[in-house]
């Protein structure tokens, strides 16, 4: 999850250089899932299924499969044609 986080992250401070991901290492894994829902998962309805998700390893799982696609998204707007 933190590694498709971090690589989102940098593609989104190429158009906002000053965002920052607000997570840390030393968060424990279902609130970092939580804090990197509330800043890269997009559609307002999954981040608020992921946050209503009880168990952390289905949490953290659903949170990386969001980044996951965002991060092929963003991937794919900026391969050169």
């Amino acid at each position: 999850m933190m590694a498709c986080a971090t690589r989102v992250a940098a593609k989104v401070r190429e158009r906002q250089p000053d965002f920052a991901l607000q997570v840390s290492a030393e968060l424990a894994s279902g609130r970092a899932a939580d804090v990197v829902a509330d800043q890269l998962v997009v559609s307002p309805e999954e981040r608020q299924q992921i946050l209503e998700t009880s168990d952390v390893k289905e949490r953290v799982g659903l949170v990386t499969a969001s980044v996951a696609s965002l991060l092929a998204q963003l991937s794919e707007a900026h391969a050169p044609s």
